[in-house]
């Protein structure tokens, strides 16, 4: 049974069950594709157990491409945006990532001040279609 999130941030208060459901939003899709599935209200607790979860999937991988699924979720915080851009930032073997944002206004335009921010030149891009997004990341050069 899947553990059913509640609409609020989680922290390091956050129990052992928690620390497992949030850890399990992270998966190898295939090849080097990992995904990360936010949660509804994220927090900096959770995205950086989520970045621990995928270095240990990445582990020996000379590359990584990361599928994020936001469709679900909340607006983020500033302070989220800035940890997921230092995410970015502290693993050097991501070279593409593509944000799934479905049909979310808001989180569209979050997306589009974070890449003009960020520049075209980080692999980072923005999709309302899934199957765009890891059609981006199957063609993606793994450097």
């Amino acid at each position: 049974m899947e553990f059913k999130f509640e609409h609020r941030a989680y922290g390091p208060e956050s129990t052992p069950e928690e620390v497992a459901a949030i850890r399990g939003r992270v998966s190898h899709l295939r090849d080097n594709i990992v995904e990360f599935r936010d949660l509804p209200v994220g927090s900096t607790f959770s995205l950086e157990l989520m970045a621990v979860e995928m270095r240990r999937i990445a582990e020996g991988w000379r590359s990584i491409k990361v599928y994020v699924d936001v469709a679900a979720a909340r607006r983020p915080s500033a302070e989220y945006r800035e940890a997921l851009l230092r995410l970015g930032a502290d693993e050097p073997r991501i070279v593409a990532a593509a944000v799934f944002i479905g049909q979310s206004r808001v989180l569209a335009t979050i997306a589009r001040v974070s890449l003009a921010v960020l520049g075209a030149s980080t692999g980072m891009r923005v999709f309302h279609d899934r199957d765009a997004a890891m059609r981006y990341l199957d063609d993606v050069d793994d450097r």
